[in-house]
């Protein structure tokens, strides 16, 4: 053997076969990298203090949260939890007009029958997180078209000050049903349909007794909480407005309809009237009415007279007269000829047969005043001039039905791990490269 051979450097050849399982397992670890679940890349904010799945139905369902900060409310969501593809937008929001709330409300449209979904809320730029969770889960009711006969709660709140309170955040619970929610309008006032009211646990129309009590709660963009716990009876409507920082609770004897107690306060609905003969149930003391033709209303001896007059404090205009005769059930209601503009009022009402001194209310009627919600009895229908739920479309029957279908929208998402052009470029530079090096070995 030469002695050059010796020296010669020796070039180590790799087997094709082996040269085409190393590009393989390369091209495999960089579609992994680009195709992992975008869920685990993205940047993660823990500032959500409520989340809650509402108004489940078998075709659609309500995605409510609260955040500490405004932000924008967007849902990722999808029947596999590593593949959130489709994406829902706040149901306030339209293509021009996106804005930050504190509370957020996503509807979720063309949902399949009992099925579980995953979703995860993010806004835009972050996912956001309660107690260190990103997805979550929800499962849509199987098909059912029944519906039961209970009628809408409803009514108005307002702020502190009796201004109508917008986009307050309305979650309605009753034990063992899956929680109702809405959105409050620029007027104050909401609408929370129950004829779809659903077990908790079957996701099966539920229809509880009348006098059972829910609670309903009351969040504004300010920060502040009302809350509500009454029979479904004395829901329909809530008579008086909700004043946001105050918690209340309806007695359960409907001839009292509209009286409400403030946590830590007095009974709204004493008077100077001891006898328990005459009484005025609605409206109630320092009632803040969002109607300015309401319906007043009380007890009295059957087939006597009442006579009532409303008059302005804050202006000069004539005093308002009105006369009824108490049926034979002991109760009487009066309309006013006339609607109350905006301002502070004194209810004076008489009796024709008692020897008790004349009861007398001060009330509000607020700006939002010259439009009739509807009467303030316990079988009252709705007549609102707009409908307070996101685009719920409420009728004069007792079986409204929600008909809130948002704008599609298609946000800028989250940044994920990275960009499917640049995994075609890559995998076609993987394969040129194991080409080369067939040819080359």
């Amino acid at each position: 053997m030469p002695y050059a051979d010796l020296y010669e450097k020796k070039t180590i050849k790799i087997p094709s076969v082996l040269a085409v399982v190393m590009v393989a397992a390369v091209s495999f670890l960089v579609m992994n990298f680009f195709l992992t679940d975008p869920q685990s890349t993205k940047a993660v904010k823990k500032n959500v203090i409520l989340l809650d799945a509402s108004n489940i139905s078998s075709s659609k369902t309500n995605i409510i949260w609260r955040t500490s900060e405004p932000e924008l409310g967007v849902v990722l969501y999808g029947s596999s939890e590593k593949k959130l593809s489709n994406v829902s937008t706040d149901e306030r929001d339209s293509p021009n007009a996106r804005q930050k709330y504190f509370n957020h409300s996503v509807v979720l449209n063309n949902l399949l029958p009992d099925t579980e979904y995953f979703y995860s809320i993010t806004n835009e730029k972050e996912l956001l997180s309660i107690n260190d969770n990103t997805v979550f889960k929800f499962k849509t009711a199987p098909i059912d078209n029944r519906i039961n006969s209970l009628k809408p709660a409803y009514g108005t709140v307002v702020s502190a000050t009796g201004s109508p309170e917008p986009n307050a955040l309305v979650i309605l619970k009753h034990d063992g049903s899956i929680p109702l929610s809405t959105i409050s309008k620029n007027s104050g006032e909401w609408l929370v349909p129950l004829n779809g009211l659903l077990n908790s646990n079957s996701l099966t129309l539920s229809t509880p007794a009348l006098a059972s009590k829910i609670t309903i709660q009351f969040y504004d963009e300010k920060g502040n909480t009302s809350s509500v716990i009454a029979p479904i009876q004395l829901a329909s409507p809530i008579s008086d407005s909700i004043k946001m920082g105050v918690d209340y609770s309806l007695p359960e004897d409907s001839t009292v309809l509209g009286t409400s107690t403030a946590v830590g306060g007095t009974n709204s609905s004493n008077d100077n009237n001891k006898s328990g003969l005459f009484k005025v149930v609605y409206p109630v003391k320092d009632a803040i009415l969002p109607v300015g033709n309401p319906l007043i209303k009380g007890v009295a001896v059957p087939l006597t007279n009442v006579t009532i007059s409303v008059r302005s404090l804050d202006s000069n205009t004539a005093t308002i007269s009105k006369q009824t005769t108490v049926d034979s059930k002991g109760e009487w209601k009066i309309t006013l000829s006339q609607s109350l503009s905006a301002g502070s009022y004194s209810l004076v009402a008489r009796s024709s047969q008692t020897t008790e001194a004349a009861i007398t209310r001060n009330f509000t009627v607020t700006k939002s005043g010259e439009r009739v919600l509807g009467e303030a009895t316990g079988s009252a229908v709705i007549a609102p001039t707009s409908t307070p739920s996101a685009t719920p479309s409420a009728t004069p029957s007792a079986t409204p039905v929600i008909s809130a279908e948002p704008t599609e929208i298609t946000p800028t998402l989250p940044a994920t791990g990275g960009s499917i052009s640049y995994l075609m470029y890559s995998s076609a530079a993987l394969i040129v490269l194991g080409l080369g090096l067939m040819f080359v070995f």
